[in-house]
């Protein structure tokens, strides 16, 4: 669900009917700014501070992929990395 939230569909597998009722949020915090994402299969809404900076999906991947300075490629290395799994592409 945190990669729903942070990057949109891009991050979910399957078929989209099987997420037309997903709804998930999120709070995470990034210099110092309180960020609240709001995702549903009908879109998203971004908060900073409680000010809501994007509405719409498309703008809300956006300005998340601008704010954290990185998309889910980069996440999701990371993540396996983090998770002592990354073997890197000489596997």
């Amino acid at each position: 669900m945190v990669r729903y939230c942070l990057f949109g569909s891009a991050a979910l597998v399957g078929k989209a009917e099987d997420y037309r009722k997903l709804m998930a949020s999120l709070t995470f915090a990034v210099k110092g700014s309180t960020y609240v994402v709001h995702r549903k299969n009908s879109g998203a809404t971004l908060f900073r501070n409680a000010e809501q900076i994007a509405t719409g999906t498309r703008p809300v991947n956006e300005k998340i992929i601008e704010t954290l300075g990185f998309g889910l490629e980069v996440f999701d290395v990371t993540c396996a990395a983090n998770q002592g799994t990354w073997r890197g592409s000489g596997r």
